[in-house]
């Protein structure tokens, strides 16, 4: 779950860096009077931050996968995701094999 977190964080992170460089850069075209000068650099400015980070959080996920912490690399198999990982025992698997037991129907021998 951490790495989804640390992808929402960069993803908002990109948005942000570059929306704030292109205000920062159209703000001083207006003091300066500069037209489009100030926007490119802010522009410029706002995505190599952006990049800056991106390969920061890229070693940040490499040490997690690194460590084995908090699912970083690794995916859950289908087996645990709903049961925990824990087999169910002969018999008592019911139709739809949701563990449930038995065929559901009165007197059918199971209680």
């Amino acid at each position: 779950m951490r790495r989804f977190g640390i992808g929402y964080q960069a993803a908002l992170e990109a948005v942000f860096a570059i929306l704030i460089g292109i205000l920062g850069g159209y703000y001083v075209d207006r003091w300066l009077g500069s037209a489009p000068v100030g926007l490119l650099v802010g522009v410029l400015i706002g995505f190599g931050s952006f990049v800056l980070r991106l390969v920061r959080l890229a070693g940040q996920l490499e040490r997690l996968a690194a460590e084995g912490g908090d699912e970083a690399g690794r995916e859950e198999p289908a087996s645990q995701a709903r049961g925990g990982g824990r087999p169910i025992p002969p018999g008592r698997a019911g139709a739809n094999g949701d563990g449930a037991g038995g065929s559901g129907e009165a007197g059918d021998g199971d209680g």
